[in-house]
């Protein structure tokens, strides 16, 4: 592949075909708003089933599982959609399945089919063949998912946070005698409401704020995790084709560069904080700069929009959460735990942990048991946990450039080396997300 530093804005000549059913009769115009579908004060009189905190992939899927199951179901957002989120906008075989799986297949009808990934480096450029991927903006992702969760019957509150309130008399019995947990929202005009609810599912994200109030979660964050990046470019080098997972990875982090729907070019990055710039007279607070380097030093083309546009940050990345559920609440996404992705894993690490946890809900709203919280620990490892190894490896991998120098070179002479790992990062489920069995709760004894 050549360099082609002409510069490109946004053509929809790019597009690649849809992947879906053309004959879907789901509508796949861009969701420009959602408006909430209930206000703070009328969610207070009702007592919910279930309340979802964090409209993500993860807690809009399980949303729209639960209300389609007849649960009362409330999904609380702290923002407005559509909104941009850090990520690399990538989604894998896996995720397409999960979607598939539940009907829900129908919201990335309109993506870029992905074919191939490139990686850069000092070493040279390795390219693989990664078939079966797709690559949406997240403005339009989580807004579909979103209106698929009301469409479902979810009741819908966004531009509203969310606190879950400890139990007070809690007696640390294996059955609690209350069944309700209480959640208090807030919104911009400071009016606070308490709800009630059975269940909760904690989906808010890496900081997992909504449970800061109960002491029995705490997070370890890896010392060395890098901290994510992202911003969305209209303007950049021919170079950057659609179809493609482009990476560049050298010293101070890794930057993954994919376009999307509309043609723009999604750019993500985990990068060092040391690496960050901190005094930079810009308005990306370094991130732009750092992102820079890291593409120049594996020898991509100049991207100068990236010190113009608007940059996103995160908190470090890398990090765990115990427990992943405790008296009626469950954390799911990467409320549960997060490690750094690179095609596409962290969208199917969410939807699988929402379609897992939905059963163990609904044995939770019919009466809580302590054993569910080991349960949905062992199906969180099971169906999430155990699989973020794999990229835990590669993301300590590329923190040694001489190392992805040399790796870069023996694959491309031996293709057929990457391909286990590819097959593992892009598994597809064994079953459907779709199933009603609920794990087998036991009571010890």
């Amino acid at each position: 592949m050549s360099h082609d530093d002409s510069p490109v804005q946004t053509p929809r000549s790019h597009h690649r075909q849809a992947v879906g059913d053309s004959s879907d009769t789901h509508a796949l115009a861009n969701v420009t708003a959602i408006d909430a579908t209930i206000n703070v004060s009328t969610a207070a009189s009702i007592h919910w089933d279930v309340v979802v905190i964090g409209a993500g992939p993860a807690g809009s899927m399980a949303a729209t599982l639960m209300a389609r199951r007849g649960l009362r179901t409330l999904l609380v957002e702290r923002r407005t959609f559509p909104r941009y989120k850090v990520c690399g906008a990538c989604l894998n075989p896996l995720s397409l399945s999960l979607l598939d799986a539940v009907g829900l297949g129908h919201v990335v009808a309109d993506a870029v089919s992905l074919d191939r990934f490139c990686l850069q480096s000092r070493g040279g450029t390795l390219q693989l063949e990664l078939p079966g991927s797709v690559s949406l903006s997240r403005e339009q992702l989580d807004a579909r998912l979103a209106q698929a969760a009301i469409d479902a019957g979810a009741a819908f509150l966004s531009e509203c946070s969310a606190k879950v309130l400890p139990l007070e008399n809690a007696n640390g019995m294996g059955v609690i005698p209350t069944p309700l947990r209480e959640v208090e929202l807030k919104t911009g005009t400071d009016d606070r409401q308490a709800v009630h609810t059975a269940v909760v599912i904690a989906a808010d994200g890496l900081t997992h704020g909504c449970v800061s109030r109960l002491p029995e979660f705490s997070s370890h964050v890896v010392t060395t995790s890098r901290l994510g990046a992202g911003t969305v470019v209209e303007e950049f080098p021919a170079f950057f084709e659609p179809g493609c997972i482009y990476m560049s990875s050298a010293r101070g982090g890794y930057v993954g560069l994919v376009r999307l729907e509309d043609g723009r070019l999604n750019v993500a990055a985990a990068l060092d904080a040391s690496a960050l710039d901190t005094s930079a007279d810009d308005q990306s607070g370094g991130l732009g700069p750092a992102a820079g380097r890291v593409m120049q030093s594996a020898g991509f083309p100049e991207v100068p929009a990236l010190h113009d546009v608007e940059w996103f940050g995160t908190p470090s990345l890398t990090r765990s959460t115990r427990p992943l559920a405790s008296r009626r609440v469950f954390l799911v996404g990467d409320a549960a735990g997060y490690v750094e992705p690179f095609t596409g894993e962290g969208i199917a690490w969410a939807l699988s942990s929402a379609a897992s946890v939905v059963p163990l809900v609904q044995l939770a709203c019919d009466r809580w048991d302590s054993m569910l919280e080991r349960v949905w620990h062992d199906e969180w490892q099971r169906n999430v946990g155990r699989h973020q190894g794999w990229c835990r490896g590669l993301a300590r991998l590329l923190r040694h450039p001489t190392a992805v120098s040399t790796l870069t070179r023996v694959v491309a002479a031996c293709p057929w080396l990457a391909q286990p790992v590819l097959s593992r990062l892009n598994r597809t489920p064994r079953r459907s997300a779709s199933r009603n069995d609920a794990p087998t709760v036991r009571k010890a004894g």
